[in-house]
Formats: C-alpha cells, structure tokens, sequence
C-alpha cells in the first residue's frame, strides 16, 4: 500500500515540474502577457444560472452542501451587477 502512495507522490511532483516548465516557457513567448478584461456579463448570465440550478439541487437531493453552488451563483451575479458599466465593451 506505501509504494502506491509513493508513486502517486512522484508523478504529482513530475507533473508539477512539467506544468511550471510549461508556464515559463510560454512566459518567454508572450503567450500570458497580453491581459483581457473579463467579460462581467458572462460572469452574470452563469450566476444567472448558477443560483437557481444549487437551490434545486439542494432540494432535490436534500444536501446542504450544495448550497455553495447557489452561494457561487449569487456572488457571480453581484460581480457582474458591479461591473455593469463595462458589458457593452466586450461586446
């Protein structure tokens, strides 16, 4: 059972070796340096959806830790309501 979990150790840190590897190189590139404003009325219409879908989950299936979906949803909406001056930029 411990030689497992030793092999699941070394491939997380081979993979986590090969990810940063990958982000410096693309660094280099310039393929993270041009930043994009996000589009705030996305973030709205999915805690549009978001909301509605955690509250019939968590009655459906009557499990209160489904209520981080609806929570999720809400904050998705107030960042997009906050942001509301800058939908029609991404348009």
């Amino acid at each position: 059972m411990s030689e497992w979990i030793i092999i699941a150790l070394v491939l997380a840190g081979v993979l986590l070796i090969l990810g940063i590897i990958i982000i410096l190189v693309m660094q280099k590139k310039g393929k993270y340096v041009k930043k994009k404003e996000p589009d705030y009325r996305a973030f709205f219409c999915v805690g549009f959806v978001f909301m509605p879908a955690g509250i019939a989950l968590m009655i459906g299936n009557k499990n209160p830790g489904l209520l981080g979906i609806t929570a999720l949803g809400i904050l998705y909406i107030v960042f997009g309501l906050a942001n509301k001056d800058k939908w029609k930029k991404n348009k």
